[in-house]
């Protein structure tokens, strides 16, 4: 089944953070075949089968508020976002940024896409992060992803970077960083 590449941005707005990031990143990839990979909910996720009814939904303890259009970006930058250790590479084309407080920490991402080489663009969050103090672990980014995750602070500080690979060779790569840091001082 086709989608339309921003077919995605459905998805990322009941996500948050790096979530978000993901559905969009996945939004413009492609699958095994060559077409977009659907990231949208099977049917019976989303309605009740006929004459039936629903499910009763748990009580929610405490509900995440959606991001306020300060805290998210849409091929932007946002204000807020620690570029000190989340660095947006000049080359970049920002699909999506957002830095959302959550108690001491900045809940942080970014989606953008890149001519560069996946190498090179975790190596631009290598220098920054490990410069910041944090320690890397190559990760599975799955077939064809180039990805890493970095953490500090014992782990309460964790950003992870991918690089996935065009849907159309020649196209730019896909990039996402998301993750949890501290929040700068005031």
């Amino acid at each position: 089944m086709r989608h339309h590449p921003r077919a995605g941005r459905r998805v990322g707005a009941s996500l948050g953070g790096a979530g978000l990031v993901l559905a969009l990143a996945l939004a413009g990839c492609a699958g095994d075949d060559g077409d977009p990979v659907d990231v949208s909910p099977p049917p019976s996720a989303t309605a009740p089968a006929t004459g039936t009814t629903p499910p009763e939904e748990p009580a929610a303890e405490e509900e995440s508020p959606e991001p306020s259009s300060d805290q998210t970006s849409m091929g932007g930058v946002v204000a807020g976002l620690p570029t000190d250790v989340i660095p947006v590479p000049d080359d970049a084309e920002v699909l999506l940024t957002s830095a959302i407080p959550k108690d001491d920490k900045l809940e942080v991402s970014l989606a953008a896409r890149i001519a560069a080489s996946p190498e090179d663009v975790l190596g631009v969050y290598r220098e920054a992060l490990t410069g910041a103090g944090f320690t890397e672990t190559p990760s599975a980014g799955g077939p064809g992803a180039t990805a890493s995750t970095f953490t500090r602070g014992g782990g309460d500080e964790v950003v992870s970077v991918a690089v996935v690979p065009p849907a159309t060779p020649g196209d730019p790569h896909a990039f996402t960083v998301g993750g949890t840091v501290l929040a700068p001082a005031p």
